[in-house]
């Protein structure tokens, strides 16, 4: 399993991403109002609630007043907003398959803002009419090594899932360029996978690595969950 370090570092990434690139919202929103205080002030060299900047508004433009929100408001806050907390985290409702993270940023450049981003609740496999299934000769699914879901903070059971098929894939050699998997699963239990992969080679010993290595292992953030997908690509999105 991944550790929370790493984690960690893909949720930062995600929303470092927005001060770099802008700070409009990205995907659609949903999920239910959280909130989480700890952790994220270290990684952003600042802990307590002001942090040192170059600038004197905020990336949307206003200036830090001395009301700025220390818990999560109420509603989803415009992002780049300022805020008043370093690492508040929040999350907030929108359609089945993802929802908006908020969290307060302190990125030096500005005073502590809002920074988005969209994380993914449930994802559908898009080939699943194509979907090789397994030949199911591994061990009963409820007797299997088990993958722990050891989720936290803004990491959901599906981006979770994610990573751990990645770590198969990538523990087998991973795809070529421009390629994709998918896994569906059943209750925690590969039961087919679907491959776009690029090129002439012949892959079937990278395909028939993954398919052992997901049939000797069940997995708990799969339990709720259909459906997991690695993707290499070098194109721009």
């Amino acid at each position: 399993m991944l550790a929370n370090l790493a984690r960690a570092s893909v949720l930062w990434a995600a929303l470092t991403c927005v001060t770099a690139c802008g700070v409009s919202a990205s995907g659609p929103p949903a999920g239910a109002v959280a909130q989480s205080e700890a952790g994220a002030g270290g990684e952003a060299g600042v802990s307590g609630d002001a942090g040192m900047s170059s600038t004197t508004t905020c990336p949307n433009g206003d200036l830090p007043g001395s009301d700025l929100a220390t818990t999560c408001p109420g509603s989803l806050p415009e992002a780049g907003s300022c805020c008043g907390r370093v690492g508040v985290s929040c999350t907030y409702p929108g359609d089945e398959a993802s929802h908006v993270a908020a969290l307060c940023i302190d990125d030096s450049v500005h005073p502590l803002f809002w920074g988005q981003t969209a994380v993914l609740d449930r994802l559908a496999c898009s080939a699943s009419d194509k979907v090789t299934p397994f030949a199911m000769t591994g061990a009963a699914c409820s007797s299997r090594q088990t993958e722990p879901c050891a989720v936290h903070d803004l990491i959901t059971p599906q981006e979770l899932l994610n990573e751990q098929f990645a770590t198969v894939v990538e523990g087998c050699g991973g795809p070529p360029e421009e390629s994709s998997l998918e896994a569906e699963f059943e209750a925690g239990c590969a039961t087919g996978l679907f491959a776009q992969l690029a090129g002439v080679s012949n892959y079937s010993a990278l395909l028939g690595c993954v398919e052992e290595a997901l049939a000797a292992r069940h997995f708990s953030c799969a339990d709720d969950l259909g459906c997991a997908r690695v993707e290499r690509s070098t194109l721009p999105r």
